[in-house]
């Protein structure tokens, strides 16, 4: 039996970018990086010959991968055809810049992984098995809500934390028969699961992140049925706010969870199910020699 040890590390590394993400203050981010390898190879019996490694990563990066240019500058918006005439032709117009968060800077990703890679029965079972999390620190969105008298939307600021964890399970079968054909079948079932560990959210909003939202996950309005009389709809709480106009015998009635004689997005709506994360993926080939005889 060999074991063979393999480890990389970069710990407490950093890195400078003229890059167009982040401003002149804000360019520099550390990184750390650590990844040991324990293979043990060959492992014999009389008939068999089999293969070992265990794997174990850490690494934390910063990540600049966000929409656009320049995020973090106020640009004034164009439009170069004004609604309006003045002068006998519609004017180029300047409009106001929008808010730009003074907290902006990288995001960091920080993720640890251990997995396990075994070949059996001299390469005709291969077996991998990983588990990962993954947490991203700082991230860029938008800032908590703000009344509305403020007149501008809410711009992006390092207002979040998301954790992610994981697993991937592959297993794979090669074969050749005794008459040339070969054959190879390969099972991948994975599964993860994105949660929001940090956000400012303290009137409990729905439609923003919060602390512990499943990312992915989905909130509808219940239903009781049909409104059978117009009677019925007239004596059943204002469902206005989903549909402005005439609710009428058919539609669907919705609940009035919390009896404010009004269902509206707010209050009555209820956590339904997250969107499903398993995935399962099937795949296998035959290949004959054709130099076989029979």
């Amino acid at each position: 039996m060999i074991v063979t040890l393999l480890w990389v590390a970069t710990i407490g590394g950093g890195h400078c970018n003229n890059s167009t993400a982040r401003s002149k203050n804000a360019l520099c981010r550390g990184k750390s990086l650590l990844t040991i390898s324990v293979a043990i190879a060959p492992l014999r019996s009389s008939k068999y010959k089999h293969n070992l490694k265990v794997r174990l990563s850490y690494s934390s990066l910063g990540n600049q991968v966000v929409a656009g240019d320049f995020p973090y500058l106020a640009t004034y918006g164009i439009n170069s055809k004004y609604g309006a005439i003045l002068g006998g032709s519609r004017p180029v117009a300047i409009t106001a810049p929008g808010l730009v968060s003074s907290n902006f800077t990288w995001e960091t990703v920080c993720q640890f992984n251990v997995g396990v890679d075994a070949t059996l029965l001299n390469n005709r079972l291969n077996f991998s098995f990983d588990w990962y999390r993954r947490d991203t620190r700082d991230m860029l969105t938008s800032g908590e809500v703000k009344p509305a008298v403020l007149g501008a939307s809410v711009p992006r600021e390092n207002a979040a934390n998301l954790k992610t964890t994981g697993w991937e399970l592959s297993v794979e079968w090669n074969d050749k028969l005794d008459n040339g054909l070969s054959y190879h079948v390969k099972g991948v079932l994975s599964d993860y699961q994105s949660t929001i560990t940090k956000y400012n959210n303290p009137t409990g909003l729905i439609s923003q992140y919060y602390v512990d939202r499943k990312i992915g996950e989905i909130w509808g309005y219940v239903s009781n049925g049909l409104f059978q009389s117009d009677e019925e709809v007239a004596n059943h709480a204002d469902q206005s706010y989903l549909y402005g106009g005439k609710w009428g015998t058919g539609d669907v009635k919705y609940e009035d969870l919390t009896d404010a004689k009004r269902v509206w997005s707010a209050t009555d709506r209820r956590w339904l199910y997250p969107i499903p994360t398993n995935e399962l993926t099937l795949n296998n080939n035959l290949t004959q020699n054709p130099g076989w005889e029979q």
